[in-house]
């Protein structure tokens, strides 16, 4: 699936210079480029919809988990996933939301000294990451992109300037989207499945083998563990459509640098579609975890 997704993204890239050198004269649409930075913007949001999910839902148990211990200790609390860890995310949703931003102010042939300076800021600010170690590679890319925007400090053409960080987009998206895992058991997804195993799964389990005495108690446990089977597979299940919000965010991109606005839009409203679903899911979770 990996090697699909790859080709597709490098086919879109393709099409968008050779459509570049055949007419030379194609131009990005304003609001095409600032949906792509809202996008990246809802990408964000999402994220951080997902990992709050994960970590607030997740809390109780692990205090449980810790509590059935012979002795206390700082490594038996926890977050799935680490403070850091969603911290870099967010950071990094938000660099690709302020280039979107700039990208279509250029689009839209920003005048003045003020946008010259702005597209230096976004520049300097991208060259000068240094706190995104997760994955490796990242800081890299986002470098790479910084040094692209600043060769258009005094260029007005939002066409190229996509077309030739379409590179470094498409890269740093693929480096978010691996360390996301492509199935539930790699990476990120397959961190928060081995941690929810081993924190609420396994008490449940052991509770069953030590503790029920009785047909009820058996069917009692047995259902307790089927519903957090459920919360697992639900939480794998907002982290695969992160992994896809995060692809169509490059196909976007891709998009953009074809002159392809409709396009654009289509991927755009396909993440602001999975933003909407984490956010019914919290709720829903939620509101189950409020009946138990």
């Amino acid at each position: 699936m990996t090697t699909l997704l790859s080709l597709h993204r490098t086919s879109l890239f393709l099409a968008a210079l050779l459509g570049i050198l055949a007419t030379g004269c194609r131009t990005i649409e304003p609001d095409a480029a600032k949906a792509f930075g809202a996008a990246a913007g809802n990408a964000r949001s999402q994220s951080q919809i997902v990992f709050a999910a994960i970590n607030d839902l997740t809390q109780e148990n692990i205090l449980h988990f810790a509590a059935k211990q012979t002795a206390l200790d700082e490594s038996h609390f926890f977050l799935v996933i680490p403070k850091a860890r969603e911290d870099q995310w967010r950071h990094a949703f938000s660099l690709m939301e302020s280039y979107g931003h700039q990208l279509g102010r250029l689009a839209a042939f920003a005048p003045g000294e003020e946008f010259r300076e702005s597209l230096i800021g976004l520049g300097d600010q991208l060259t000068k990451t240094t706190d995104l170690e997760v994955p490796p590679g990242l800081m890299v890319g986002f470098v790479k992109l910084g040094e692209k925007v600043l060769q258009f400090k005094a260029r007005h053409d939002a066409m190229k300037l996509a077309v030739q960080a379409d590179p470094e987009i498409q890269n740093i998206i693929d480096l978010m989207a691996k360390a996301m895992g492509d199935h539930g058991d790699e990476k990120l997804r397959g961190t928060v499945k081995a941690n929810f195993n081993q924190s609420i799964l396994l008490p449940i389990d052991e509770a069953f083998k030590f503790d029920a005495k009785t047909p009820e108690d058996k069917l009692r446990i047995a259902t307790q563990y089927g519903q957090q089977l459920k919360v697992r597979e639900s939480f794998d299940r907002q982290l695969s459509d992160l992994r896809r919000t995060l692809l169509n965010l490059g196909y976007a991109h891709a998009a953009l640098a074809q002159g392809a606005p409709a396009d654009v839009r289509g991927y755009v409203d396909t993440i602001q579609n999975d933003l909407a679903d984490a956010k019914q899911l919290f709720n829903q979770l939620n509101t189950e975890a409020s009946h138990e």
